[in-house]
């Protein structure tokens, strides 16, 4: 049974070119092929993804987002330690009120 396989971009094309084979997600070896008409699309356009590299790939989005919800709390934790920066120095220029 044929099986499709998740790899670089960059890889499959260097394999396409020098005819190599290439490691895909999972680990498995395998020589990319290129058909005629198929426009870079999967190897056997019949044939199952393979599971493992289909997890593996949906783990990498998922980290890819969890990478980005970071920045994005660390930017708001920065704005507000600015804020909070910025309140204590105008509380201490402030100048007392006499009565």
């Amino acid at each position: 049974m044929t099986v499709n396989h998740y790899a670089a971009r960059k890889a499959i094309d260097t394999a396409l070119i020098s005819g190599g084979d290439i490691r895909a997600l999972c680990g498995e070896h395998f020589t990319p092929s290129l058909r005629v008409g198929s426009g870079g699309k999967a190897d056997d356009p019949g044939a199952e993804i393979c599971a493992e590299c289909q997890a593996l790939l949906d783990l990498m989005g998922d980290l890819e987002y969890l990478r980005d919800e970071r920045d994005r709390l660390n930017q708001r934790i920065k704005d507000a330690e600015r804020h909070l920066a910025d309140a204590r120095r105008e509380k201490h220029l402030e100048k007392p009120a006499f009565t």
